[in-house]
């Protein structure tokens, strides 16, 4: 096989808006603590992908999440500091139509795709221009107790990957998806289609040579943070 390793896209510009849904303050006459929140908030975000022009480019979205946590023995105890946590809730794939492009019309229809994590699209749609990636994720928890005031454990965030994949890659996804998710694997699952074979773009079909290049950003919510705590007055 042979396999191109595609260079790796940048990011473009991000711009991210948080929105606080709810936020506990405690019991200020039992509590006694500088810093004591627990904010469930809304994070929408808006990524640019700046497709290069003369090739076309295939690729993946993914995240992950950052904050001080860790572990602590004196956890749950009420007397206890705890460690800051940020958790990343409920990521709306429905929000952001491009991934799923490779869903087709009779699988729109028999409902296939709606349920899923898929987050491979190609530029198809946008060759040698700017996509604007719609993000949403919902349900997001920060939560802290400190007996002291230290903005420093309000440093957390999310880290964006945009990864070009090589077309083997892709094709290989798109199989996956098939096969797990898609009306063929369901209709060969009960027998009414024949059993889809593996995609591989070896020659003798014995698996898949991928290759892939990622760019990422990172989004700070540190001044989101600090600034609902203050306006919530939970610093005391």
């Amino acid at each position: 096989a042979e396999v191109t390793v595609p260079y790796a896209t940048p990011i473009g510009k991000v711009k991210f808006t948080p929105v606080v849904t709810n936020i506990w303050k405690g019991d200020e006459d039992f509590f006694h603590y500088q810093m004591l929140a627990d904010i469930t908030f809304n994070l929408n975000i808006e990524m640019d992908v700046n497709d290069s022009a003369g090739t076309d480019n295939y690729y993946q979205f993914g995240y992950n999440w950052f904050s001080e946590s860790g572990d602590d023995d004196s956890y749950g105890e009420l007397s206890a500091s705890r460690p800051p946590s940020l958790s990343i809730g409920t990521f709306e794939y429905n929000a952001e139509p491009i991934f799923k492009e490779h869903v087709g019309v009779f699988e729109t229809v028999m409902g296939n795709g709606e349920d899923t994590d898929f987050v491979f699209f190609t530029d198809r749609q946008f060759p040698g221009r700017t996509y604007t990636l719609h993000l949403n994720f919902t349900n997001n928890t920060f939560n802290i107790k400190n007996e002291t005031y230290d903005e420093s454990l309000l440093e957390c965030g999310m880290t964006l990957y945009l990864t070009t994949v090589s077309e083997s890659y892709y094709k290989w996804a798109v199989y996956k998806w098939n096969v797990d998710e898609g009306i063929t694997g369901d209709l060969s699952d009960i027998g009414l289609a024949e059993s889809k074979w593996g995609y591989s773009n070896v020659s003798t079909g014995a698996g898949v040579v991928a290759a892939q290049s990622s760019a990422k950003y990172t989004i700070d919510l540190k001044e989101f943070l600090e600034r609902t705590i203050n306006q919530s007055n939970t610093i005391r």
